[in-house]
């Protein structure tokens, strides 16, 4: 399970009610853009890819899409700072809530896997192991997971800095992409 399956497993809005689904910009799904490393997927409610009849329904109505608004000078949010940022737009007021969705992960992956066990695995000499996180937002995750929670040295870890352009190379770690992972 992905991490935003598990934000929209977990997050609730401030009126109680559950996400009902939410749109993915992503690198590595539906891939699109000039050089194929962009694309959107809409999963549903319960964390997982929406189905056919879902996404082909959500594109029958951007055809009829006819106007859109933006609304112009709105206070920037630093993205950097966990908590809500309120505003007042011309269609009345809205929250940005900007929270750290590692926790939500590291919570499921908690349920999910034995992480003391993992622990003890990663603790011993006779193990070693090596992360490439392909200068995609995996890297933000990894370092909690194995060095912070986990205990794992960060040496293990290569490309954990996230990169606009993936430091020059490709999301997907296909063998097409990244041979240097069998090397």
């Amino acid at each position: 399970m992905s991490a935003v399956s598990a934000v929209i497993c977990e997050r609730i809005a401030a009126d109680g009610s559950k996400a009902t689904g939410t749109f993915i910009l992503t690198a590595s799904h539906n891939p699109g853009g000039p050089t194929e490393d962009f694309g959107i997927k809409y999963n549903m409610e319960n964390g997982g890819p929406a189905p056919e009849s879902v996404t082909d329904k959500i594109f029958s109505n951007t055809k009829t899409i006819t106007e859109y608004l933006i609304v112009e000078d709105l206070p920037d949010v630093d993205i950097s700072v966990v908590g809500v940022t309120s505003f007042s737009g011309p269609e009345g007021p809205f929250d940005v809530d900007v929270f750290d969705s590692t926790i939500d992960y590291i919570k499921l992956m908690k349920i999910i896997f034995d992480f003391e066990s993992i622990k003890k695995l990663l603790s011993s000499p006779k193990f070693t192991f090596c992360y490439d996180a392909l200068h995609g937002v995996t890297g933000t995750y990894a370092k909690c997971i194995f060095v912070e929670e986990l205990g794992a040295d960060e040496n293990s870890l290569l490309n954990c800095v996230p990169k606009e352009d993936f430091g020059g190379g490709h999301p997907d770690p296909n063998l097409t992409y990244k041979i240097s992972l069998t090397e």
